[in-house]
């Protein structure tokens, strides 16, 4: 009885409406909405801000196919992420680690700018960003589960090196 939103709407319609009109009207949102926050306004009219906006977001139209893929991409592996970070924050406030979530973060807010960013560019690059930048040819020195590797271990030395001046423990 469930329905895919295809079905509903018909193969053609929902095809077009999400390979076009999805990225038409997503960066014309996002080229607006920067257009109104820079500098109170720039250009002062609403009407010039909303011409570039459109021409913009026509301009978005060249590559919406591939855009729409890395939307796909990039919103499921999100979900997935913010999933994961609700059900952490969930056992920290369970637990009352460290006086909760926000006593730890408040406490270390580097480190979750720092985890936050790496999420980010692995999220991108997971979802195609490279591809999508045309910068698809560059290959790491080395794989991916090696560096993911790395990264962690240069974390838990930094946590024993950073513990070991707090503490004084020899």
């Amino acid at each position: 009885m469930e329905e895919t939103m295809a079905e509903l709407l018909g193969a053609e319609f929902a095809g077009g409406f999400f390979t076009y009109a999805l990225p038409w009207l997503l960066t014309f949102a996002i080229v607006y909405g920067l257009l109104s926050m820079i500098g109170d306004g720039l250009p002062k009219s609403d009407s010039a801000r909303a011409m570039i906006s459109i021409v913009l977001a026509f301009f978005s139209l060249l590559f919406a196919q591939p855009l729409m893929s890395f939307l796909q991409a990039i919103g499921g592996s999100a979900i997935v992420v913010l999933t994961v970070f609700i059900f952490f924050l969930i056992i920290i406030e369970m637990t009352r680690t460290g006086g909760g979530a926000r006593s730890l973060v408040k406490d270390y807010p580097r480190f979750f700018g720092i985890v936050v960013l790496i999420v980010i560019v692995v999220l991108f690059l997971g979802a195609g960003g490279a591809e999508l930048l045309g910068l698809e040819n560059i290959t790491p020195p080395i794989d991916a589960a090696t560096m993911f590797f790395l990264a962690v271990l240069v974390l838990v030395i930094w946590w024993m090196i950073s513990e070991d001046k707090k503490g004084g423990n020899d």
